[in-house]
């Protein structure tokens, strides 16, 4: 457990949350937002010289359409794995089980979005938040996306799953329930959206 953090039990909700004593550094937060402002820079650009990368000939298509598949078809076995994890983990009330499968899945949500963005875009993106600002693109660029709200089920895929029950300890059984369920929603999704976009290349 790290210093400073305690575990409590919420009484008569079956959640267990970690809670941690925060102390704010400032010079790190400082470090952190002139980072990202830095990042912001830098990819604003990227996406307009990747897309010329669709006038370089077939075969680029084709190396970018086999990274594609295999994108969908980790996030698929990531999936799988996080669910029996998951399920052995509360079964056995084994909470670094929980953790790592609620891991897997998020990062299944993750491996999909790359196959969205990179079926898109040609490009793999290097940050979630390089991630989230591709979606939000395509989704103004495809009214369909927009309509499947897929970057707002990324992001809340990443809090409930990446955030409060990874790193945060808080394990919440029919929360977690709601997430596989939400989390194959999503990979159907991008499976479908991805399938058509390659049958029309």
């Amino acid at each position: 457990m790290p210093e400073g953090g305690s575990r409590k039990v919420l009484k008569g909700s079956g959640v267990i949350a970690f809670v941690r004593k925060h102390r704010t550094e400032w010079g790190r937060l400082q470090a952190r937002r002139e980072r990202a402002r830095l990042a912001e820079e830098l990819v604003l650009a990227r996406p307009r010289w990747v897309f010329t990368c669709r006038n370089l000939g077939v075969a680029v298509g084709e190396r970018v359409w086999e990274r594609v598949k295999a994108f969908l078809e980790d996030s698929w076995s990531l999936f799988e794995r996080g669910v029996k994890e998951l399920e052995e983990g509360l079964k056995e009330g084994d909470a670094l089980k929980v953790r790592d499968g609620a891991e897997k899945l998020w990062n299944a949500v993750v491996s999909a979005a790359n196959a969205l963005v990179l079926s898109r875009t040609g490009i793999v993106p290097a940050s979630h938040w390089e991630r989230r600002r591709l979606l939000d693109r395509l989704e103004e660029a495809e009214p369909e996306l927009e309509r499947l709200g897929l970057r707002d089920r990324y992001g809340a895929r990443e809090r409930y799953l990446h955030e409060m029950t990874f790193y945060d300890g808080i394990m919440d059984p029919e929360m977690l329930k709601r997430e596989v369920e939400k989390v194959r929603k999503f990979l159907e999704d991008v499976q479908r959206v991805v399938s058509s976009k390659m049958d029309g290349a």
